[in-house]
């Protein structure tokens, strides 16, 4: 198996400097860095402290990083932004992450400055984890919302549509 396996070249930080502050955005229009982790990219730091100052930053995270560094290599106001969601999003993953731990570092960012948002998934069997993260985030004064599962779970499809009829072929409709 690993002698077929080619090494990945990956951009340098120079590169995604260049690449991303040749971007010609909306105002409103950030650039979102997911991944998996994006804090986990040897560069992370760096790309965001060297983008154009014009561009505006979102970071969707598991917050599984060092908040402390966090903290000490970027400056809040570098990821403020006018808009309903907070530029800091992070993604509750009950199985992987203790509750209280989360809520001492959105505490953390928040007190320096920071906008986060935490975000439950209201997947099936996550309903009283996420019903116990909610009570401790309002109680904190942190933003939680839920985000729906889109999905099958054992064996029912978890969907919303906002013309279910138009799905089916029966209704067409305008916009």
């Amino acid at each position: 198996m690993g002698g077929n396996l080619k090494k990945i070249q990956t951009l340098s930080d120079a590169d995604w400097i260049k690449a991303l502050n040749r971007l010609e955005l909306k105002q409103d229009l950030p650039i979102t860095l997911q991944g998996g982790e994006p804090t986990l990219h040897k560069d992370f730091y760096y790309i965001i402290n060297n983008l154009r100052e014009d561009i505006k930053i979102d970071i969707l995270t598991n917050l599984k990083f060092d908040v402390k560094k966090f903290i000490r290599k970027i400056k809040p106001q570098r990821l403020l932004r006018n808009a309903s969601d907070a530029p800091i999003r992070i993604s509750y993953h009950p199985l992987l992450m203790q509750q209280d731990k989360l809520i001492n570092n959105v505490l953390l960012l928040q007190n320096v400055g920071f906008k986060i948002g935490v975000f439950g998934k209201n997947f099936p069997d996550f309903e009283n984890y996420n019903t116990e993260l909610r009570k401790k985030c309002e109680d904190k004064n942190i933003d939680f919302r839920m985000k729906e599962f889109l999905g099958f779970y054992k064996n029912k499809l978890y969907v919303t549509y906002k013309y279910p009829d138009a799905v089916s072929g029966k209704k067409k409709y305008n916009s």
